[in-house]
């Protein structure tokens, strides 16, 4: 009894300070901005047994600090600062005599105490509230009692800035999932689910996460962050002739030279087959893609109904063009891509797509510009 009423605590605590903030609750959380807005320090240090730790103030006229580790992944990183905000709403009582010290094991392992499980439990619900939850797994095609595949798993905990372990068993919490599903799921090593969405490469950064975009249909904006991949789909018909490149590489000025065409096959004065012709048209080299976002893979693969890869290019095969683009740098980018004929410089795209991408910086580096951009609002600070 005791146990299910400190669980009811916590969850009730997480909908007051979601309440308290004013967070849209549809929307990632950020729990770095929470413990700011409850005038709480915020700093980060690379802590070598800690994930974090909460220090109350030893006088009523400085504040009281949350401490977080650098040496773990964002999603842990936000994991622990709401782990601290939980301690902060459930134990004023504790923190008014001492410390607040948090391992791995109170933040995301099993608690030896149930202060350190209220904890743990506040965070979960402050980090994934029903509707943020909801959303996400609608737009990832889950809903209640499905079976829950570790892509969906993985993209729903992407999407909410939450590590795959803590997106699975909120599923189950929010009554999404079943017991069985979350011990399937958590056998999954998130870094082969990337592999997979990343066209089985390891990603660039194991830390980082790996988005998909569909170019034909691409968001307004994806934001991202730094050190995370993007993986692009082109639809491309390669037997047209044309090819996705770069907007860059579409301008006659700055293009290179076309190669010399390849000599023809077979014996002297026979023309070659169009299969010929098909193979070596491949082997003409073609512009590299120079991008914002640097490319880290570039590939062309046939689309499934364009018969087997072992037997060479069907007339009229189409397929998509993939790009992984490294977000390798904080800052607004746009990458701009037109359907073209790398043969043909003076012919003009028949298509383009623009994709434009917000990578936000790692948590550390965000808090500082944050303070930055707060002392340059305040008002002596041109005086």
């Amino acid at each position: 009894m005791r146990r299910r009423e400190g669980r009811l605590d916590a969850m009730q605590a997480a909908a007051d300070a979601l309440q308290d903030l004013d967070i849209d609750q549809t929307r990632p959380v950020d729990p770095f901005d929470a413990v700011a807005r409850l005038d709480l320090e915020l700093l980060f240090a690379p802590l070598d047994n800690l994930l974090g730790a909460i220090v109350p103030s030893p006088t009523m006229s400085a504040a009281s600090g949350v401490l977080i580790t650098t040496e773990r992944q964002a999603s842990i990183q936000r994991y622990t600062a709401a782990h601290e905000i939980g301690h902060w709403y459930l134990d004023q009582d504790y923190l008014a005599v001492d410390i607040q010290v948090d391992t791995q094991d109170e933040v995301v392992g099993i608690p030896s105490n149930e202060r350190e499980r209220r904890a743990q439990l506040f965070a979960s619900y402050f980090l994934m509230p029903l509707p943020l939850v909801s959303r996400t797994a609608r737009r990832h095609g889950l809903r209640r009692g499905d079976e829950a595949t570790a892509v969906q798993a993985y993209a729903i905990a992407r999407d909410m800035h939450v590590s795959f372990e803590a997106a699975t068993r909120q599923l189950y919490n929010c009554g999404f999932i079943l017991d069985s599903n979350v011990r399937s799921l958590l056998k999954s090593r998130p870094i082969s689910v990337k592999s997979e969405l990343a066209l089985g490469h390891r990603p660039t950064e194991a830390r980082g996460d790996v988005w998909t975009v569909a170019g034909e249909d691409p968001p307004a904006e994806l934001e991202v962050f730094e050190g995370d991949d993007v993986v692009v789909s082109l639809p491309e018909n390669r037997t047209t002739g044309y090819r996705w490149l770069s907007a860059d590489k579409t301008d006659p000025a700055r293009r290179p030279a076309r190669p010399a065409p390849p000599s023809f096959g077979g014996t002297e004065g026979e023309l070659d087959t169009a299969s010929d012709r098909v193979d070596r048209q491949e082997l003409v080299p073609r512009p590299e893609l120079e991008t914002s976002l640097p490319l880290v893979y570039d590939d062309f693969q046939l689309s499934s109904s364009a018969g087997p890869a072992d037997a060479g290019l069907p007339v009229g095969g189409g397929g998509n063009r993939y790009l992984i683009l490294y977000a390798q740098a904080p800052g607004v980018w746009e990458e701009h891509f037109q359907y073209a004929s790398p043969f043909r410089p003076d012919s003009e795209p028949i298509d383009d797509v623009r994709l434009r991408f917000a990578v936000r910086p790692k948590p550390a580096v965000e808090t500082r510009q944050r303070w930055l951009d707060e002392f340059k609002r305040a008002p002596d600070f041109n005086d």
